[in-house]
């Protein structure tokens, strides 16, 4: 099991504090990327990477809607090198961030868009914009692993878009294990059903079979919501196949990012025997 802390950071304390949370023995330190109650989330991280030399460091969690995929997926590679490989990118729908700035949470078809944007910016691949083939250059001129993806997530939809397209799901559910089966049910689910999606496809257009082991760890996400206590499911792998199938069949074909619109009941299916866990936010 690992630990993690989402702290706060302050300019001239971040390094002093990051360094701190790794003697204490904490494996992962977050930061927030809320620019109206913290500052610049990737400086504060680089900070942290000169100070450390353990600790797991990244933003808990960035967001679709303030910043560009190829800005965040640039900031998180620039992190990795300056870490040795130390770098995780958490991804959210927006929270705080957009909220302090009169917007909304990102919807979630444009959200798995832009998680499928990350992914092939942070594997050197080039990106469709508007006609444009947009990669990160300057990524040839160093050694940086792939960073791995982690998506915050409370609701199914989301969970079935971070199957698909993230290394790591954060799931801000609580502790109740009949909730937290459900949960897991519903994102091993998913897996499987992309697993067998792509076993159908000829060899040369599919990727290889994807994991479905779940673990749960103390996770550093938060939510107003629900208590702090969350799981991380390792699901589907990096990314998504060539080929396979972006929507597993039982994804809803519509999205709204509106509070007032996203409450949804659990598939019965996601977890036999246990009581369905209702009015759940889609975030």
């Amino acid at each position: 099991m690992e630990f993690g802390v989402l702290a706060v950071p302050e300019p001239r304390r971040s390094a002093r504090t990051a360094r701190l949370l790794e003697d204490l023995g904490f494996d992962t330190v977050l930061f927030p990327d809320s620019q109206n109650l913290a500052p610049e989330v990737w400086g504060q991280l680089m900070l942290a990477a000169q100070a450390t030399t353990r600790v797991r460091l990244g933003p808990g969690v960035t967001n679709s809607v303030t910043r560009d995929p190829a800005v965040t997926a640039s900031a998180a590679l620039a992190l990795q090198a300056e870490s040795g490989g130390r770098a995780v990118l958490g991804i959210g729908r927006g929270d705080s961030s957009v909220q302090r700035i009169g917007k909304r949470e990102d919807r979630v078809a444009p959200f798995a868009r832009y998680l499928a944007a990350v992914q092939r910016y942070l594997r050197g691949e080039a990106v469709d914009r508007d006609g444009f083939a947009s990669r990160l250059e300057w990524l040839e001129r160093v050694q940086a692993p792939k960073v791995p993806v982690e998506v915050a997530a409370t609701g199914p939809r989301v969970i079935e878009v971070a199957a698909r397209h993230a290394d790591a799901i954060c799931l801000a559910v609580g502790a109740d294990p009949a909730h937290l089966g459900a949960v897991l049910a519903h994102a091993r689910a998913t897996c499987a059903s992309r697993a067998t999606a792509c076993a159908a496809r000829p060899p040369a257009s599919r990727a290889s079979p994807p994991s479905q082991a779940a673990t749960s760890r103390a996770c550093p996400r938060r939510s107003r919501r629900r208590p702090a206590t969350c799981a991380s499911t390792t699901t589907c792998g990096t990314t998504r196949a060539p080929g396979c199938p972006t929507r597993p069949a039982s994804a809803t074909s519509s999205s709204t990012g509106s509070r007032s619109q996203a409450r949804r009941t659990w598939p019965a299916s996601a977890s036999a025997g246990s009581p369905p866990w209702a009015s759940t936010s889609a975030t």
